[in-house]
């Protein structure tokens, strides 16, 4: 008789800051005649500040920082506004993106934050269990946040008419998935920003649309 061999999962390592390759850029478009769009992409780390040591210098410690996290954040301009390019520049100045702060969030246990990841994991499950085992749109479970992209390339329809048709017909409103660039053709994003209820009933109107559409395309056919 074999023994069975239980191995035990190396656990994963974090990449140091030499293995991060990170890249952002940001345009102006086709509307707007000045880019108020800003990004920042920024490392959390702890620093180690001696006051006084009676260590030698080769037995020291690194003085070098340690990251805590990375964190990417990008403002919107606002659609123009007025005002809108300073309150972007001002939402990721790094002198207020407070690194105190942000240390406390990462090392701290928040009630609030526990609600929010179980209400947003909840109207998710909701969502994939609505539209499990169609044909004509599908998701899958996110592994967090608040938006879910869904596939409807089967309908034939792109994400916009997609979009409008939910909208006109079956008083939903999602976005189109070529808002977030070419790879978002023939999705549509929705928001987990609704009770479970409002979001089951949603779906059950964007599952209706979609074998509809389906329907059509095979009879045609």
């Amino acid at each position: 008789m074999t023994t069975p061999i239980t191995l035990t999962p190396t656990p994963a390592r974090k990449p140091r800051d030499e293995e991060l390759d990170v890249f952002g850029l940001s345009h102006v478009g086709q509307v707007r005649k000045q880019n108020q769009d800003h990004f920042l992409l920024a490392s959390i780390q702890k620093r180690l500040h001696v006051l006084q040591t009676n260590l030698s210098e080769q037995q020291r410690l690194p003085l070098a920082d340690r990251r805590l996290a990375f964190i990417a954040m990008v403002a919107d301009g606002v659609g123009g506004g007025l005002g809108a390019l300073g309150a972007a520049d001002v939402e990721v100045h790094p002198g207020y993106a407070r690194g105190p702060a942000v240390v406390v969030a990462l090392e701290q246990q928040h009630p609030e934050v526990k609600l929010l990841k179980r209400t947003f994991r909840e109207r998710a499950e909701t969502m994939v269990a609505a539209l499990h085992g169609s044909t004509s749109v599908s998701v899958h479970m996110p592994e967090g946040g608040m938006f879910v992209m869904a596939d409807i390339r089967p309908t034939g329809l792109s994400g916009e008419a997609c979009a409008w048709r939910l909208l006109d017909e079956f008083g939903v409103a999602v976005m189109p998935g070529e808002s977030f660039g070419s790879r978002g053709a023939g999705h549509i994003r929705l928001a987990l920003t609704v009770e479970s209820d409002v979001m089951a009933e949603a779906c059950h109107r964007i599952r209706t649309l979609a074998d509809q559409l389906v329907g059509e395309k095979v009879a045609s056919s």
